[in-house]
């Protein structure tokens, strides 16, 4: 394993991230006793944020949103069971149940005064689920970034015998069109199959049973099943993916209906636009590290959030 914390460590001193302020190797438990494999960014700070990846995405895609937000908070993220190193086969049950188990062990472990959730697309979806069946005090408030509304709807064309190289092609189909030319060519043309493989913050899900992945994505539930549940102030966050506001032209009529929805019968739910990247991945500054979630006023909203709540 030691492999893998030279790894870890190696992204983060590129980002400029003191290593003595983070703890690469950090064990939770899921809620079915399993090992998800975490990073700890230390601070003095007493509210914490847990950051928690989008399907395929691993935790290393979130270390500069990390790196941005422990300047103010502690900050943890994990590994999503069946990705990367962590155990177990994903499922969306077990996902959902694990934001409560991570987060009761987080605020054991920091001794935190506060807590707060940050789900970046599936891990958006699952953390609302979970938010509506939380205990009282666990967690003060929710920041959902760019979350499906309908896991079925959104991967529709997803192949029943989904394997790595169906997804590379379809990404690289993907960024051929004019319409995701730029930045996205980059990350699929810019290198071969092979080389796909190997990056782990391309492809971190580990498909081991893909039939069962493709039928619990088919199964799910879209959000308007649970919106009035939820119970904890909660942001959803939206970004264009040009550094504009361009999602306003293309915005999905179905997830306009529910955001209108549900912030007019849920006073602790609202919602935000920013242009910029907030779903895809982008390169660093120094085109080196790809990133998720990248965009400057995005911890900036997450910190007013965390500001205004409980005021």
């Amino acid at each position: 394993m030691r492999h893998r914390t030279l790894y870890h460590q190696s992204i983060l001193a590129q980002l400029g991230v003191r290593i003595d302020m983070v703890k690469v190797d950090h064990e939770f438990s899921d809620s079915n006793g399993g090992i998800l494999n975490a990073t700890l960014f230390d601070s003095a700070s007493e509210t914490g944020i847990l950051i928690i990846p989008g399907i395929w995405y691993p935790r290393e895609a979130y270390y500069k949103l990390a790196r941005d937000l422990s300047l103010k908070y502690k900050v943890a993220i994990y590994d999503q069971r069946g990705h990367a190193m962590s155990s177990g086969d994903f499922n969306l049950r077990g996902v959902v149940e694990d934001v409560a188990a991570v987060a009761d062990q987080l605020r054991s472990l920091s001794h935190m005064f506060r807590l707060f959730v940050v789900g970046h697309s599936l891990g958006g979806y699952v953390a609302a689920i979970a938010s509506t069946a939380l205990p009282a005090g666990l967690v003060d408030g929710q920041v959902l970034l760019a979350p499906p509304l309908s896991l079925n709807s959104t991967a529709r064309k997803v192949p029943d015998d989904l394997t790595v190289f169906k997804v590379y092609m379809a990404g690289l189909l993907k960024a051929l069109t004019p319409k995701y030319r730029s930045p996205m060519v980059r990350e699929y043309v810019s290198f071969w199959y092979p080389a796909f493989r190997k990056r782990p913050y391309l492809f971190a899900l580990r498909a081991n049973h893909p039939e069962q992945i493709v039928q619990e994505i088919q199964s799910s539930l879209d959000l308007s099943h649970f919106d009035n549940n939820i119970s904890i102030p909660t942001l959803f966050l939206w970004a264009g993916n040009d550094r504009t506001l361009g999602i306003t032209q293309g915005y999905p009529p179905d997830y306009h209906r529910f955001i209108h929805s549900v912030t007019s019968q849920n006073t602790r739910i609202n919602e935000a636009l920013i242009p910029g990247l907030c779903h895809q991945f982008n390169f660093d500054d120094r085109h080196k590290i790809m990133i998720s979630a990248d965009n400057d006023l995005a911890e900036d909203r997450i910190d007013d959030f965390i500001r205004n709540v409980g005021r």
